[in-house]
C-alpha cells in the first residue's frame, strides 16, 4: 500500500500562488465596492463627501502577507538552488564535481529511493512464512514414499530479501523446497563439465602412449625429450587462453544404471521422471561411480517432470490450507517461465503493509552437506546462460549453496564494522544497474541485465569485500568502495570472466574464510576444472556485448547524476523506508 507523503516541491509553490490570488482577489474586490463608487446626487463643481480610507489595520495585513509571500519564495530557492521554474527530481540537478559531493548525492538518492522500510520487510517475512511453512507441512510425508517424490516438510528462504540487498520493493520473495526421493533409489551425481575438458585430457593420454611404443631406446629418448618440450610449449599457450577464457560452471546430472533392480521394480517411476541416456565421456562424477563402464545407459532423473510433478503438488497442498488466508489476500498459482510463482493479492479491509507480493518456489535435491541440486532451466538459477556442449540442458541441474552462503553473509556481517556500508553498497550497485538500463532498448537492456545480473553483481561484491580489510568498508568510505567495486567489473569484463565463488578453482583459493567448509563433491568438483579454468558466470558471451557493458557502466557512473534526474521513481513509503502500513545468473534472488 502506497502511503502518501508531503511533497514540499508542489507544497510551497501552490501554496504562495494561492496567497498571491487572495491578495489580488481582495484588492480588486476592495476596488470595485459601492463605497468607492461616485454618489449618484453628486453635482459637478461641488465638493462631495470625503470617504474615509482604508483601515490601518487591514493596510498592515497587506504588508505582513506580501512579506511572507517574499519568505515563501526565497525559502523555496534556498532549498532547491537552481531549480525555480523545473519539474525535475531536484535532487540530481547538482552535479557531483559541483558543490555537492558525489557522496550526498548517492546518500540521498539511497534513503528516498533504495532504502526498504523495516516493518515492511519484516511483516512480509513473516506473512510468507507462515504460509509456505503451512503449504509444505500439508505435503509432508512421515515416511519417504516408494514409488513418487514428496515435500520433505522444511524450506529454505533464499535470495536479497532475506539477505538485506534488496532493491526496488519487497515484493518478491523466493523459497527452496528440498524434495524427499523413493525408498531404495540411489541417484549417482555426475559433473558434467563439456566436451573440450574431457577431449583435450583423452587426446593428450593417448599422444603419450604412442610416444612410449615407438623407436629404439635412444630414438625414445630424443622423441620423448622433443615431445616434452612441445607439450610444454602447449601448456603454455593453454595457460593463456585459459585466463582469457575459463570455463562454463560446471553442472550435475542425476542417474542411476539402466540394469539397477529398483528400476526394473518401479516402472511408473521410471516412466514419468526418469529418461533413458548413454553415459558421456565428458564427465566427471563421484568417486562411487568412477569405476563404471564408459558408454554404458543409464537413467537420468530429468527437471522438467519434476516440475511437472511439483506444479500439481503445490496445487493440492494450497487447496488444503488456504481458507484461512483467503479471509485477508486471494492467492493464485502460476506456473511461468518454468517456476511455480505464488501471487498474494491483499485484500482492501486489510490495512496493514497492503502490498502484492510473488513467492517463488523452487524444487530442490538435497546432496548433504548444505549442497542442493536445483532445476538449470531457471537462468535466474544458474548463475550462467551457457549451454554444454553434446548434452542436453532439459536433463542438467545446477549445484546451489544456499548454506554456505547464508554462513560466509554471516561472518562478513560479524567481521565488518557495525557502521559498515558493504550492504549499501551493494544496493547502490544494483540500483545503478537498473538506472543504466532505462535508456536501451528491449534487446540492450536484456543483455544488460544478463550480463550484470544479481549473481554477477553479489559474486564481485564478496570477491572485494572478501579481500579487503574490514576498516575500509567504514560508512565514511562509502564513495571509495564503490569506486572499486566498479574498477573490479570492468576489469572482469576486460578478462571476459568472472569466476564462481564455490567453483571458480584457483581464482577462489585463500579468499574463503575457515569457517566456511565446502562439501567433498564441490573440492572435487573445484579441482577438475585444469587447474581452476571452469565457474565463469560468463561463459559464451561474446566479447562485444561485454565491451558495451564496460563502457555503459563507465557512463552510468560518470553521469550518474543526470540518470537520476532522468529517473522518475514511484514515491512510496515502502521505498523511502518508512513504517508503512500497509522485480524480482544464481538466484536472481535480486
Amino acid at each position: 500500500m502506497s502511503v502518501y507523503t508531503l511533497n514540499l516541491r508542489v507544497f510551497w509553490p501552490l501554496f504562495t500562488c494561492v496567497l498571491t490570488g487572495l491578495v489580488v482577489l481582495h484588492h480588486m474586490s476592495h476596488r470595485l465596492s459601492p463605497e468607492m463608487s461616485p454618489d449618484p446626487g453628486h453635482e459637478p463643481g461641488t465638493e462631495g463627501c470625503s470617504h474615509p480610507g482604508p483601515p490601518v489595520l487591514l493596510s498592515l495585513a497587506k504588508l505582513l502577507l506580501a512579506i511572507a509571500l517574499c519568505f515563501l519564495f526565497i525559502r523555496y530557492c534556498s532549498t532547491h538552488p537552481g531549480r525555480a521554474g523545473k519539474g525535475t527530481l531536484g535532487l540530481a540537478s547538482v552535479h557531483p564535481k559541483s558543490s555537492a559531493p558525489r557522496h550526498e548525492l548517492l546518500e540521498d538518492y539511497y534513503n528516498r529511493w533504495v532504502r526498504l522500510s523495516p516493518h515492511v520487510v519484516g511483516h512480509s517475512k513473516a506473512n510468507v512464512a507462515k504460509l509456505i511453512g503451512d503449504l509444505v507441512r500439508a505435503g509432508r510425508t512421515n515416511v519417504p514414499p516408494e514409488s513418487s517424490l514428496a515435500f520433505r516438510g522444511d524450506f529454505l528462504q533464499v535470495g536479497s530479501s532475506y539477505e538485506e540487498h534488496k532493491v526496488g520493493s519487497p515484493d518478491c520473495f523466493d523459497i527452496l523446497v528440498p524434495l524427499r526421493v523413493p525408498r531404495g533409489l540411489k541417484l549417482d551425481p555426475r559433473v558434467i563439465w563439456g566436451e573440450e575438458v574431457a577431449e583435450g585430457k583423452r587426446d593428450q593420454k593417448e599422444d603419450t602412449k604412442a610416444g612410449e611404443r615407438e623407436g629404439s631406446k635412444e630414438e625414445e629418448v630424443e622423441k620423448e625429450v622433443g615431445k616434452d618440450e612441445a607439450v610444454m610449449s602447449r601448456e603454455e599457450d593453454d595457460g593463456k587462453k585459459e585466463e582469457d577464457k575459463l570455463g562454463p560452471v560446471p553442472k550435475c546430472s542425476l542417474e542411476v544404471p539402466s540394469r539397477d533392480e529398483w528400476v526394473r521394480k518401479h516402472r511408473s517411476f521410471t516412466d514419468s521422471f526418469l529418461q533413458l541416456h548413454p553415459q558421456g565421456s565428458a564427465e566427471r562424477s563421484s568417486p562411487e561411480s568412477r569405476g563404471g563402464a564408459t558408454g554404458s545407459k543409464a537413467y537420468r532423473l530429468n527437471p522438467e517432470c519434476v516440475l511437472r510433478w511439483f506444479y500439481p503438488a503445490v496445487q493440492r497442498c494450497l487447496a488444503a490450507v488456504r481458507y484461512p488466508y483467503e479471509q485477508r489476500c486471494t492467492l493464485s498459482l502460476t506456473l511461468s517461465e518454468e517456476r511455480v510463482q505464488l501471487r498474494l493479492t491483499p485484500r482492501s479491509d486489510y490495512v496493514c503493509c497492503h502490498i502484492s507480493m510473488v513467492i517463488r518456489l523452487l524444487p530442490a535435491l538435497p546432496l548433504g552437506d548444505g549442497l542442493y541440486l536445483v532445476p538449470a532451466d531457471a537462468a535466474a538459477l544458474s548463475g550462467s546462460s551457457t549451454k554444454m556442449k553434446g548434452f542436453e540442458e532439459k536433463d542438467l541441474w545446477m549445484l546451489y549453496f544456499p548454506r554456505h552462503e547464508q554462513r560466509l553473509l554471516g561472518w562478513l556481517r560479524a567481521r565488518v564494522p557495525q557502521s559498515s556500508c558493504h550492504l549499501k553498497c551493494l544496493q547502490l550497485i544494483k540500483a545503478i544497474r537498473d538506472l543504466g538500463a532505462q535508456a536501451l532498448d528491449s534487446q540492450g537492456a536484456a543483455l544488460w541485465r544478463s550480463v550484470l545480473s544479481s549473481y554477477v553483481l553479489k559474486t564481485a561484491w564478496l570477491r572485494l569485500l572478501l579481500s579487503t580489510p574490514p576498516e575500509a568498508w567504514e560508512e565514511c568510505h562509502l564513495v571509495a568502495r564503490l569506486e572499486d567495486l566498479l574498477r573490479s567489473l570492468r576489469e572482469h569484463l576486460q578478462k571476459r570472466a568472472v569466476a564462481h565463488l564455490f567453483l571458480g578453482g584457483k581464482s577462489s583459493t585463500g579468499l574463503l574464510p575457515d569457517s566456511v567448509l565446502l562439501p567433498k563433491l564441490v573440492k572435487e568438483v573445484a579441482a577438475a576444472g585444469r587447474g581452476g579454468s571452469g565457474g565463469n558466470l560468463w561463459a559464451g558471451v561474446p566479447p562485444a556485448s561485454l565491451d558495451l557493458v564496460s563502457g555503459r557502466l563507465a557512463y552510468a557512473w560518470t553521469h550518474l547524476h543526470r540518470l537520476i534526474r532522468l529517473s522518475r521513481p514511484q514515491r512510496s513509503g515502502i521505498r523511502l523506508g518508512r513504517a508503512g502500513h500497509g522485480h524480482c545468473q544464481h538466484p536472481e534472488m535480486d
